[in-house]
């Protein structure tokens, strides 16, 4: 019921600091409603050039209209924004059936990405498994003993701060954000206007900023939020110059979560990717492949075959615009 909440139109249709969204409507010949789908403006970057994509959203057929016929028209009349030069390239995150009508049009799925999680307690994980009772409790127990005793070695040296909570995004964000460009050819853009409306706009989900700062220098930042129950996802990351302030990040966020009482962390990236890689280097277990987005560009085009590639992009779960 929130997709179409006045809240979630205003703030994804309308605020976009990247543009109004776009919106295809698909009709019988009375006039009749039986198909939607929705873009999002963003902006990119591809190896210091701007590049502007559209982030494809709330595609839906009405049940009685489910055949490919009206599907492939929808998709087709949407992808025309990117033939027509209206944007340079078109992504999407589509279900396991959508992906037939992309390949159909021509769309590339990027790869399948993986789910990552870092446990913060056993019991709730112990007692999902095992019911409540005696093993469950002993198992819990243990677990968050071990864990307890690790995460106690992931301080935060004293010469850091930690910021936490509703921070506003400003010039120093700004442009810590653009020296995600040295680590990866595409990335999508993470200007402070852009980063206040996707998380302290109209967003469904919960969003608590962290940042650590040495002084009044900014070494990095990220975004956890609450999107299913019992754990908290890691939207944002970025810490760009230097892993070991990645760990020092992570563990600031790690305790903000853990103080939220959260029983895991997790996340998503590309396997053997860039962002995936830091979720391993910090303890991340992968769980499971997931559907990956697809990206649809002009194959005559200089930056398609980079946008193909997955492995040149900078990819968060932030990055699911809408």
């Amino acid at each position: 019921p929130d997709a179409v909440s006045n809240g979630r139109y205003d703030w994804a249709y309308l605020d976009n600091p990247d543009g109004p969204a776009h919106v295809w409507v698909a009709e019988t010949q009375n006039g009749d409603v039986i198909g939607t789908s929705a873009g999002f403006p963003r902006r990119f970057r591809l190896a210091g050039e701007t590049l502007q994509g559209i982030v494809l959203s709330d595609f839906a057929i009405s049940k009685k209209y489910r055949t490919l016929g009206p599907a492939v028209a929808l998709l087709r009349a949407t992808l025309g924004a990117v033939k027509d030069g209206t944007f340079n390239f078109a992504l999407d995150y589509p279900s396991e059936s959508m992906l037939a009508v992309y390949r159909r049009l021509g769309a590339l799925e990027l790869g399948k990405v993986n789910r990552y999680v870092r446990l913060l307690r056993m019991k709730g994980a112990a007692e999902r498994r095992y019911g409540k009772g005696p093993l469950a409790s002993l198992v819990g127990a243990s677990g968050d003993a071990i864990i307890g005793t690790l995460d106690r070695f992931k301080k935060v040296p004293r010469s850091v701060r930690v910021e936490t909570g509703r921070v506003t995004f400003g010039e120093d964000h700004d442009g810590l954000s653009r020296l995600l460009e040295s680590r990866c050819k595409v990335v999508g853009e993470r200007s402070a206007r852009y980063l206040n409306w996707r998380y302290h706009g109209g967003a469904r989900f919960e969003s608590t900023v962290v940042a650590i700062r040495s002084g009044a220098e900014l070494l990095g930042f990220g975004v956890l939020q609450n999107m299913a129950a019992n754990s908290m996802t890691i939207s944002e990351f970025v810490c760009p110059q230097d892993q070991g302030m990645e760990e020092v990040l992570f563990n600031a966020m790690l305790r903000e979560a853990r103080g939220r009482g959260a029983e895991a962390l997790q996340a998503t990236g590309f396997d053997g990717g860039p962002w995936a890689t830091v979720l391993e280097r910090l303890g991340f277990a992968n769980r499971e492949a997931l559907t990956g987005p697809v990206v649809y560009s002009p194959r005559d085009e200089s930056w398609t075959a980079a946008l193909h590639d997955k492995d040149n992009w900078w990819m968060t779960d932030g990055d699911r615009d809408g």
